[in-house]
């Protein structure tokens, strides 16, 4: 018995909805998941860790931030028959050292809100951030999608203000939630067109393999059935949307951030580089004042030099020159300079008594104490000009160089000289 072109195509259309029912009640019982990460960043934009997340509502987590800020923790929102029973509801905030953070996306929180309609088969979620709205209805309208991915970061330059008003809502229906007796919603089916009535249409004969094929192609275009979108095949285009708009707002983060850390990086460049033409600068001119000084004080030497007619055969010990310097007669010597602690990550966490004494001389010895890493002044003179030696002492708990093994410093004077003492602690 062979059966006209609409009939074939109800009953293909009647297999197919059948065929669909198994699965989209099974979905119902589904559990579904909350997967929420991102990152805790400080008000300059570098990673934060240590930072806490707690999250409270229907389920209470929390985690902790990593060295790099990242975070993440997994929520079950339950499956959607649960949530007749009671919405599913969280709020997500960050603080650090006692002071709360920011949201990203705005205001002092992430909120997320999943409920069902009262007396529908549909499940709205509301939230503060749109792609966390588009993530949770996705995970609940889509089959095979039981996870929802959402990301949410905190911190940065912004404060932890606002209100928590859930502005980005969405809605879905899904076919057997709601109560008995209440059929799903799907879109009206348009009026069908008018035909000529002079006009007589023979219907077609349909064949066996036509039963199988589609016959629409065949039929005439007044008489072919309006095709109506199945809730399966319209969800799975919003899905493609929302994914798109995600992948698109994730691009644009990522973009502006990669934007953010090269202005940062070149502006530290051109710092560094105006830092060190101004030290090199510093020192081209001390270089040039310590030569003029030291060729002014020869200068001042050889005019007040005296040699004798008939000078001794040996020299007195009273009148050797103080440290092993060989001393010129009428000259003499004043040594002026800073002594400071070369620590590489931390400031002195105590202060640092310091002795410099004079080899071989008779000179006090000078006292100095240092702290937070900042150098200290210290002066010996008048000496008699030549070489001299100098004994660096430590008191504190560590030991102390000058990149000798000795501590000592040795510095050949001919007037006013300076020098500068750096001193390295050595590791146990």
């Amino acid at each position: 018995m062979l059966l006209p072109a609409r009939a074939c195509t109800a009953l293909l259309v009647l297999s197919a909805l059948l065929a669909r029912a198994p699965l989209a009640h099974a979905a119902l019982d589904t559990p579904r998941t909350l997967v929420v990460r991102g990152r805790v960043l400080k008000a300059d934009g570098s990673p934060l860790a240590g930072a806490r997340l707690s999250a409270r509502g229907t389920v209470t987590v929390s985690a902790l931030s990593d060295d790099r800020g990242r975070y993440s923790f997994t929520a079950a929102m339950g499956a959607p028959v649960a949530l007749k029973h009671g919405a599913f509801t969280i709020e997500l905030r960050a603080e650090a050292s006692g002071s709360r953070l920011a949201f990203a996306a705005g205001g002092p929180a992430l909120a997320i809100e999943v409920s069902v309609v009262s007396g529908t088969d549909r499940v709205r979620v509301r939230s503060n951030a749109p792609g966390a709205t588009a993530a949770v209805i996705t995970a609940f309208a889509q089959d095979g999608v039981p996870t929802a991915w959402v990301d949410a970061d905190f911190g940065g330059a912004g404060s932890a203000k606002g209100s928590l008003e859930l502005k980005s809502v969405d809605e879905a229906s899904l076919p057997g939630l709601g109560p008995a007796g209440v059929p799903p919603r799907e879109k009206p089916l348009p009026a069908p067109r008018p035909t000529a009535p002079r006009e007589k249409v023979t219907p077609p004969v349909v064949t066996p393999a036509a039963v199988t094929a589609p016959a629409r192609a065949t039929a005439p275009a007044h008489l072919a059935e309006p095709r109506h979108e199945t809730p399966a095949k319209t969800a799975a285009v919003v899905v493609d949307r929302w994914r798109m708009r995600d992948s698109i707002e994730i691009a644009q983060r990522a973009q502006k951030r990669t934007a953010d850390s090269l202005a940062r990086a070149q502006a530290e460049a051109k710092r560094q580089v105006a830092a060190l033409a101004e030290r090199a600068k510093r020192d081209s001119v001390e270089r040039v004042k310590l030569t003029r000084r030291h060729a002014d004080s020869l200068a001042t030497a050889a005019r007040h030099a005296v040699i004798p007619a008939n000078p001794p055969a040996a020299t007195s010990p009273a009148a050797a020159p103080r440290s092993g310097a060989s001393a010129v007669a009428g000259c003499e010597c004043r040594v002026r300079g800073t002594i400071e602690v070369a620590w590489e990550e931390r400031p002195l966490e105590e202060n640092l008594p310091v002795s410099i004494t004079l080899e071989g001389g008779d000179a006090p010895a000078q006292e100095v104490e240092l702290y937070l890493g900042a150098p200290r002044e210290f002066h010996f003179g008048p000496l008699p000009c030549g070489e001299h030696v100098f004994k660096i002492r430590t008191d504190g708990k560590l030991r102390y160089t000058t990149g000798k093994a000795d501590s000592l410093v040795t510095l050949h004077c001919d007037g006013n000289a300076q020098v500068r003492v750096v001193l390295t602690p050595q590791k146990r």
